[in-house]
């Protein structure tokens, strides 16, 4: 998660790299919360997408409407950090890192045995829900 002072103005690059750090965040969220739901561990869904929730809705929106040093094209430079990671084999990676992370941190289990969701659709889904959250942020008040 990226740490930025709250009431500090920032750079295009701060600003991209801060939209970076979320979408990485939020994806792994996601991601923990799609492998839990697939292999029928439903106490911990809950908690990942609360976080995704936190992560995106909240967090990501209040950093995309702070003020920047100079003008730029906000929706350009999240559209840039957004190519570069929303990618099929990127969100695989994810999932197959939530599938370990899951089964050793909080299953005590070898991973192997958990089974990954569909890495399509997943993908579509939050990239959806990440784009409803930009229009969000970026609409005039």
């Amino acid at each position: 998660m990226p740490f930025i002072r709250t009431g500090l103005v920032v750079t295009r690059q701060q600003f991209k790299n801060g939209i970076e750090g979320f979408l990485i965040s939020g994806e792994g969220e996601y991601c923990m919360a799609e492998v839990a739901t697939a292999n029928g561990y439903l106490d911990y869904v809950q908690h990942w997408r609360n976080e995704v929730d936190r992560i995106l809705f909240v967090e990501l929106v209040f950093f995309i409407q702070r003020e920047t040093k100079a003008p730029f094209e906000k929706r350009k430079a999240i559209a840039e950090v957004i190519a570069e990671y929303n990618t099929g084999e990127g969100f695989r990676k994810m999932l197959l890192f939530a599938r370990k992370a899951l089964a050793v941190r909080y299953l005590k289990q070898p991973h192997a045995d958990l089974k990954l969701p569909d890495a399509e659709t997943g993908r579509n889904a939050f990239w959806l829900m990440v784009s409803e959250v930009v229009s969000l942020a970026l609409e005039e008040p």
